[in-house]
């Protein structure tokens, strides 16, 4: 894949009676004398619903119960998904759901043998969700994010390959919301964005190799005018680099030197102001370079799987920032769990 994926969905809103569904019912007419005959009348409303969602995904490979013997992805190009929305209707609270995901190299099988997944170079994944509206006209806010790249799945074995994210790629999460006055409704406003690089799951893990160099940034950010504070704003980042979760774990390496990033912020303040100024404000992040899980075997023989030797190397060498001790924060280098 060395092209673009694209995807743009924009709504402005100002004076519509319903953004989803129908804005009228059908109800009985009498004035006259008609029985039994329906007309369209308006709907009394309690709230706007407005729902955008996008889904991009490049090199994708759905092979449950079959084995592979070689299988190679390369990802060059771009994928962007941005959802923006405008709202200017006073008429009854807006509830807003954006969601954006990118999928890059995905790979599921029976067993495969061999695997290359290379996300790069100069490979881009972004999700971008806005929402500008008027506080009267605000009711809830939810914005979500997903980039996940190089990911190899079996269910009983990964024989050996690489998987790769050169210096020069990106996996980029922002979602805003920018409240105007004039001031009204208590709203409430939900971002969380997840960056996920190089994935392995299966019973079985040998001779792979696995670097990640590139940058996964989530930024969460929120503007409002004095006053018109949300009642409860909640704020979540997550960055993993690589990922392996196995029984058998055999020549495994994986080495990590790229960048982290999660960036939460409300109207250019402080945590601790926002704290002083929003109701419930919940600010939480997670980082994690290198994660290895080994697991309990499950299988007959899991007393030979018990006593076998387990082969890894974590290197992690790279920055993660937060920008401040307030809410809850997990910053990982390697990370290793076993379960025997």
């Amino acid at each position: 894949m060395a092209g673009d994926q694209t995807s743009l969905n924009y709504l402005n809103n100002r004076r519509s009676s319903i953004l989803n569904g129908s804005p009228t019912e059908a109800t009985p007419n009498q004035a006259f004398g008609r029985d039994a005959v329906y007309e369209l009348a308006p709907v009394s409303l309690t709230s706007q619903e407005l729902s955008q969602s996008i889904l991009n995904a490049a090199n994708i490979l759905l092979a449950t119960g079959t084995n592979v013997d070689s299988i190679r992805q390369s990802m060059q190009g771009n994928q962007i998904a941005t959802n923006t929305a405008e709202n200017y209707n006073f008429d009854v609270p807006l509830v807003s759901v954006q969601t954006g995901e990118n999928l890059s190299n995905i790979v599921i099988a029976n067993r495969i043998d061999n695997v290359t997944q290379s996300f790069g170079p100069g490979a881009a994944q972004g999700v971008f969700n806005n929402l500008r509206s008027a506080g009267a006209a605000l009711g809830s806010v939810s914005q979500i994010g997903r980039n996940t790249a190089n990911v190899a799945t079996a269910e009983i074995s990964i024989g050996s390959g690489g998987q790769y994210f050169p210096r020069d790629t990106s996996q980029l999460i922002e979602n805003r919301v920018a409240v105007i006055n004039p001031l009204g409704n208590a709203f409430d406003i939900v971002q969380s964005g997840a960056n996920i690089g190089n994935v392995l799951v299966a019973d079985e893990v040998k001779n792979v190799t696995r670097v990640f160099s590139g940058t996964q940034t989530v930024r969460n950010i929120v503007t409002y005018p004095q006053g018109n504070v949300p009642i409860r704003l909640t704020q979540t980042g997550l960055n993993i680099a690589n990922f392996v979760s196995a029984t058998r774990v055999d020549g495994l390496s994986q080495v990590s030197d790229g960048t982290q990033i999660v960036e939460n912020s409300g109207d250019d303040h402080s945590l601790a102001e926002i704290n002083n100024r929003v109701t419930d404000h919940s600010y939480s992040s997670t980082s994690v370079v290198n994660l290895l899980e080994v697991n309990e075997p499950t299988s007959s023989d899991h007393v030979m799987i018990k006593n076998t030797t387990i082969s890894a190397t974590q290197t992690a060498n790279q920055p993660q920032r937060v920008q401040s001790n307030n809410g809850t924060h997990s910053q990982i280098g390697n990370s290793t769990s076993i379960i025997r």
